[in-house]
């Protein structure tokens, strides 16, 4: 639930600070590829965590406890970069 929450935030902050909500029609992974071109975030980076919260969220099985962690590290160094534009390294 953690992951599924932290990516649901990442995807309101990204919607937020480029000025563009996710349509109905568009996957999560759609949404990303088109506000991601505004932002200045690492895509590789961006699709670790994504692909970590789809297996969180559609999988059978929980996530381990590495993935968690994994999932958290990542999101907690895309926070600012989102909030206040910082240039990804």
């Amino acid at each position: 639930a953690a992951v599924t929450l932290a990516y649901r935030t990442f995807e309101q902050m990204c919607g937020l600070k480029s000025g563009t909500e996710r349509l109905n029609s568009e996957t999560a992974r759609e949404y990303l590829d088109r506000v991601l071109k505004s932002l200045p975030l690492d895509p590789a980076v961006v699709e670790q965590f994504v692909q970590i919260y789809e297996e969180a969220r559609f999988s059978q099985h929980e996530i381990t406890r590495s993935q968690y962690e994994e999932a958290v590290r990542i999101f907690t160094d895309l926070y600012p970069r989102i909030d206040v534009g910082v240039t990804a390294e």
